[in-house]
């Protein structure tokens, strides 16, 4: 029986078949209790190899600074932090928030687990980089707890988010230390409305968690949860249309290059709120979560 990675046990409802590539073929699946999606099977390592092949530069484009308000309305999340805060962040390899908390906390002390990382992007004596995936840093390295945890557009790409999550709460969190995550909601109006043509749908991305599903992960992880709503991205135009133009559906990568065309080179620098069905969560560690756990 097919059964949903967030609530463990809840069987998954079959809605259609996402995408097929020689022998592998992806299915799309809906939880019955969470109404979060997932794909099972899921791709192979060597198909989301070629799907991450290139992934931050063909993202990046020409933008300079695409997702800096992002980054601080993120920060703005973080709450009041300690002189020297430590901060991890996990799937950060465009360095993009690395370089605002810097910015706004040159005390801070990072670590940054990405297996795409560039570590010439990053001061040496401010920032550890770790070129891995999640779950080999937590099997590598010592249990160092944090301050913060940030993890924008992580928990999709996970094989087993309840179970990474669980270890990287309890593991690396600090009792009172916030965790941040955004992520594509499945329970989205956007999700329902686009259908098939949601610009989330992804091969990278393994699950798409909703608000149900957040609650029973927080749960289960020993979190409070602190925040959780919609969440509209500020970026740079530049940097929307090139991911709009290389990723998700045939439908969305054609909007991409008409707006290549279209929107003049002066207004690519701007930044918009583009929302697409996304959300926001904010988690704090706290003695009453893991009693209940």
């Amino acid at each position: 029986m097919t059964t949903c990675p967030y609530c463990s046990c809840s069987p998954g409802v079959f809605l259609r078949t996402f995408q097929i590539l020689g022998s592998e073929q992806l299915k799309l699946w809906r939880c019955e209790r969470c109404s979060s999606e997932f794909l099972d099977p899921q791709p192979s390592d060597e198909w989301l190899a070629k799907e991450y092949s290139g992934y931050f530069s063909m993202r990046r484009a020409n933008a300079s600074n695409p997702k800096t308000l992002l980054c601080q309305l993120v920060m703005s999340k973080l709450g009041e932090l300690p002189p020297n805060p430590t901060v991890l962040e996990i799937g950060g390899g465009e360095g993009f928030f690395v370089g605002e908390l810097l910015k706004a906390r040159p005390d801070a002390r990072i670590s940054l687990v990405e297996p795409q990382a560039d570590p010439s992007l990053f001061p040496a004596d401010k920032v550890e980089v770790h070129k891995m995936l999640i779950e080999e840093w937590l099997e590598k390295t010592p249990p160092q707890q944090y301050d913060v945890i940030v993890a924008m557009d992580l928990i999709e790409h996970l094989r087993d988010p309840s179970s990474v999550m669980k270890r990287i709460s309890e593991e690396r969190l600090k009792l009172g230390g916030t965790l941040v995550i955004t992520t594509p909601d499945a329970g989205s109006l956007f999700r329902r409305a686009l259908g098939r043509f949601w610009p989330h749908y992804k091969v990278e991305h393994l699950t798409y968690p909703s608000t149900g599903a957040l609650e029973k992960l927080a749960c289960h992880v020993g979190l409070d949860v602190v925040e959780m709503k919609p969440l509209a991205k500020p970026l740079q135009i530049g940097y929307l249309i090139a991911v709009l133009r290389n990723f998700g559906p045939l439908a969305t990568r054609w909007l991409g290059r008409i707006s290549e065309c279209v929107i003049p080179d002066c207004m690519r620098a701007y930044h918009v709120r583009l929302p697409s069905g996304e959300l926001l969560f904010v988690g704090r560690k706290s003695e009453r979560a893991l009693s209940a756990e």
